[in-house]
C-alpha cells in the first residue's frame, strides 16, 4: 500500500512539475495569479478536510443529525454567495490587488490578518496531527514511521506550494478530489458489507435528526423547536469556517470574474453542497452511537482488513489531508507576503515568497511534532472553534474589509474573545485525553462566540455613524 501512497505522490508531484513548466510563478508577485484551472471543484476538494468535513462536520452529522448538518451546508452555501457578491461589487479586477486594497484600509493590516493566517496554520497542524492518528490507529503503522510519514507528505504539500502556487494547488485539487470521491465509495461498501451492527433505529434518528440525550437543544420541550436550534447552531459554523479562509476568497473571486452570471452561483451551490451529500451514507449506514468516550476514527475500522480497502482509503486520506493542508498553507503565506509587501519593496518577491513559506513551513512542523503524541488526534480541532468563530465575524462585521474600525478596538475584541474561549476551554481539559460524544457542545458555544464578536463590531459601527451623524 506504501507504494501505491508513493506513486500518487510522485504523479502528483510531476503534474506540479509540468505544470510549473507550462505557467512559471513570475517572480514579481508570484502569487498573483488568477489563470488557474478549476476553481471551484478545488473548493470543493479543500472542504474535504481530516479537521472539518472528516472530523468536526461528519461528527456533528453523525450526532445531532440531518438538521444540524444542514445548517452547516447552507451555512457554507451562504458564504459563498457573500463572497462573490463582494467580489462583484470590486472594482479590482484581479484577486491580489482586491486583497491588499482591503488590507490597506487599516491603520495596522496585521491586526486584522495576522489572526487569520494563525488560524490557517493551526488548521494546517491539526491536519498533520489527525492524518497520524489514522496511520497509527487504523492502520496500525507504528508511531515512528507514522510520524516519518505524515512530515514526508507535508513536505511535498510544501512543495507543491513552493514550485507551483495556486496553479499547483488548484490542479492537485482536481487528482485530490477524485481519490476522495473513490474513498468514499468504497468506504460505504465496507460499512455495508460489515453491516450488522447498523441497526435501522440508529438511521433513522440520525435522519429525523433525534439527539443521545445530552445535547443543549435536548432541553427544549418541542422537537421541532430543537431542529430549528440544530439548523440555526449549524449555519453559523460552515459560515465562519469559509468566511475566515483567504483560499475561499480568491476561488469564488476567480469564479465570480470569469462568469458574473448566475451560472456561477449555481456552480458555488454545487461545491457548497456536493461534500456534505458525499458523507452522507457514510453517515447513515454508520453503527449506532452511545453518549460518552468514542473511537473518533471508528469509520476505519475494518479498513486494514482487505487490500483494496486499505488502499484506496490510504489515496483519499492522503488526497484529503493535501488538499486541506495546501490550501490553508498557501493562504497563511500568501497574508505573509502581501504584509511583508507593505514594509519594504522588492523586485524579486519569489525570493521573499521561499522565504516566507519556509520559516511557516518551520514554525507549523515544530508545533505539529509537539501535538503529534495528543490522546485525542481531534483536540487542536475542536480548540479551533473559538479562533474560527473570531476570524469569521472579524471578516463578516468589517465586511471583508469594506469596513474598517481602529486597531486598538480590534485588537479589545480578540483579547476579550481569546480569553472567553481559553477559560472554556480550561473547563474542559480533559478533552485533550479523551475523545466523547459531549465535545458536540463545544459548537453552541463557538457559535455564541461568534455572534458575541459580530454583535460588537455591528454596535461599534452603529455608534461610529450615529457620531458622524
Amino acid at each position: 500500500m506504501a507504494q501505491v501512497v508513493g506513486i500518487f505522490l510522485i504523479a502528483t508531484l510531476l503534474l506540479v512539475h509540468f505544470s510549473t513548466r507550462a505557467a512559471p510563478m513570475p517572480s514579481t508577485r508570484p502569487l498573483d495569479v488568477d489563470e488557474v484551472l478549476f476553481p471551484a471543484l478545488g473548493q470543493a476538494s479543500t472542504v474535504f478536510s481530516l479537521t472539518a468535513l472528516f472530523g468536526a462536520y461528519y461528527g456533528m452529522f453523525l450526532v445531532l443529525g440531518t438538521y444540524a448538518i444542514g445548517g452547516v451546508a447552507a451555512g457554507s452555501i451562504a458564504a459563498l454567495v457573500m463572497i462573490r457578491r463582494a467580489a462583484l461589487e470590486a472594482e479590482e479586477k484581479r484577486y491580489e490587488s482586491f486583497l491588499y486594497n482591503r488590507m490597506s484600509k487599516f491603520t495596522d493590516p496585521e491586526a486584522l490578518t495576522g489572526p487569520i493566517g494563525v488560524v490557517q496554520l493551526l488548521f494546517a497542524v491539526s491536519e498533520l496531527v489527525i492524518l497520524r492518528a489514522v496511520l497509527v490507529v487504523a492502520f496500525s503503522i507504528p508511531d515512528i514511521y507514522a510520524t516519518v510519514t505524515v512530515m514526508l507528505i507535508a513536505t511535498i504539500g510544501y512543495t507543491y506550494c513552493l514550485l507551483g502556487g495556486y496553479n499547483a494547488v488548484f490542479r492537485t485539487d482536481v487528482v485530490q478530489l477524485v481519490t476522495i470521491i473513490v474513498m468514499c465509495f468504497v468506504l460505504i461498501g465496507q460499512l455495508i458489507a460489515h453491516g450488522t451492527d447498523v441497526a435501522a433505529p440508529a438511521v433513522i434518528s440520525r435522519l429525523l435528526g433525534v439527539h443521545p440525550g445530552f445535547w443543549y437543544a435536548d432541553a427544549l420541550p418541542s422537537r421541532t423547536f430543537s431542529h430549528v436550534l440544530d439548523f440555526a447552531i449549524g449555519f453559523p459554523m460552515g459560515l465562519m469556517f469559509l468566511l475566515a479562509s483567504p483560499d475561499t476568497w480568491k476561488r469564488v473571486f476567480i469564479v465570480s470574474k470569469r462568469d458574473p452570471h448566475v451560472r456561477s452561483l449555481f456552480v458555488l451551490f454545487a461545491a457548497g453542497a456536493f461534500p456534505f451529500l458525499l458523507i452522507a451514507p457514510l453517515v447513515i449506514t454508520a453503527p449506532a452511537l452511545k453518549p460518552g468516550p468514542i473511537n473518533p476514527l471508528f469509520i476505519l475500522e475494518n479498513a486494514s482488513t482487505n487490500a483494496v480497502v486499505m488502499g484506496c482509503t490510504l489515496l483519499g486520506l492522503t488526497g484529503s489531508f493535501l488538499s486541506a493542508f495546501n490550501s490553508a498553507f498557501i493562504s497563511a503565506s500568501h497574508i505573509g507576503i502581501l504584509q511583508a509587501r507593505r514594509w519594504t519593496t522588492t523586485v524579486d518577491e519569489i525570493v521573499r515568497f521561499r522565504y516566507v513559506a519556509g520559516v511557516l513551513f518551520v514554525a507549523l512542523s515544530a508545533l505539529a511534532l509537539l501535538l503529534l503524541r495528543s490522546p485525542n488526534p481531534y483536540s487542536l480541532a475542536n480548540v479551533l472553534h473559538g479562533p474560527y468563530a473570531i476570524a469569521g465575524a472579524t471578516v463578516l462585521g468589517l465586511r471583508g474589509g469594506k469596513k474598517k474600525v481602529s486597531t486598538r478596538f480590534l485588537m479589545a475584541v480578540w483579547s476579550i474573545a481569546v480569553l472567553l474561549w481559553s477559560a472554556y476551554l480550561s473547563a474542559k481539559f480533559d478533552t485533550w485525553y479523551v475523545a466523547t460524544t459531549e465535545e458536540a457542545n463545544t459548537i453552541p458555544l463557538g457559535v455564541l462566540l461568534f455572534l458575541l464578536v459580530l454583535t460588537a463590531f455591528e454596535v461599534r459601527q452603529l455608534a461610529s455613524k450615529r457620531k458622524h451623524d
